[in-house]
Order: structure tokens, then C-alpha cells, then sequence
């Protein structure tokens, strides 16, 4: 686990870096996002991911710079699996994501929260940019086949 200096558990350690030079560099995941995981491992379940096929990255200035992006923040889709619910929505790589269900998202992790905390079947709105053009598309969320 991952102690605050109040002694409670904000994370779980799931990798650390041990290398000549580097001292005590390690990921951690949040238990707010671990709390669900958990809560679904201990009643003796199949662990069920929400997916919708995309992977993705923060756009700050540089990202937006080497893709040539006329938009400056949000959450660039660098890749869509075939026959996902996001390539059966429309979107592409290259487009940049906006706001999922009307919550703006400035970071990957901003949308990764988003989706991992959705449900099965559920339907989300995403706004994205694709060139100067805005459009907005719904996805089903579907269960993670990995």
C-alpha cells in the first residue's frame, strides 16, 4: 500500500522503477480507483473492465505541436481497436476528446476515470475535435474482452 502522513492508504504500488541512479521511484494506482476492483475480487467474481476500444494521451502544447492539432488541451486518441464500440461510433485517431458525459477532460486520466467508472451497457456522450470541426458521438460502454 501507499501511506499518506496521516497513515491512511491512498494507493496501491502496482510497479517500481529499482535501477542504478534512481531512488524510490515507483506507480501507484489510487485506491479510489482500486476500491471497486477490490470490492468485486472479494465477492468471488469475475473481474468485469468497462471498455470502448481507445487508447489515449494528454494534449498539452508539445502533443498538440507534433500532431499538428488546432486545439491546445484535451485527450488525443492515438489509437481505436476495429470493432469497438468506439470505432462503431465513428471515432478516429487523431480526434481529440473534449468532455465525456458534459464533464470536461483535460487529461488522459481525466478520461480514464471517467470510462473505468462506468457501467456495463452504458451509454456515454463524447464531445471531440476532429480538424477545427466539433462533433459529438454516444458509445456503449462494453465489458474489456481481455
Amino acid at each position: 500500500p501507499l501511506f499518506n502522513m496521516a497513515g491512511e492508504v491512498v494507493g496501491i504500488v502496482n510497479s517500481k522503477v529499482s535501477a542504478s541512479g534512481v531512488e524510490g521511484m515507483g506507480y501507484a494506482i489510487s485506491s479510489n480507483s482500486a476500491a471497486p476492483i477490490l470490492k468485486q475480487l472479494m465477492t468471488g467474481s469475475k473481474l468485469v473492465l468497462p471498455w470502448i476500444g481507445t487508447m489515449f494521451q494528454t494534449v498539452d502544447p508539445g502533443v498538440a505541436f507534433l500532431n499538428s492539432l488546432d486545439i491546445q488541451q484535451g485527450v488525443l486518441i492515438i489509437d481505436v481497436t476495429a470493432n469497438s464500440p468506439a470505432s462503431g461510433a465513428g471515432l478516429q485517431q487523431g480526434d481529440v476528446i473534449i468532455s465525456i458525459n458534459g464533464k470536461p477532460v483535460l487529461t488522459a486520466s481525466q478520461a480514464a476515470s471517467i470510462l473505468n467508472n462506468s457501467v456495463i451497457g452504458q451509454k456515454v456522450t463524447i464531445n471531440y475535435q476532429r480538424g477545427t470541426a466539433q462533433s459529438t458521438v454516444t458509445v456503449t460502454v462494453a465489458q474489456n474482452p481481455q
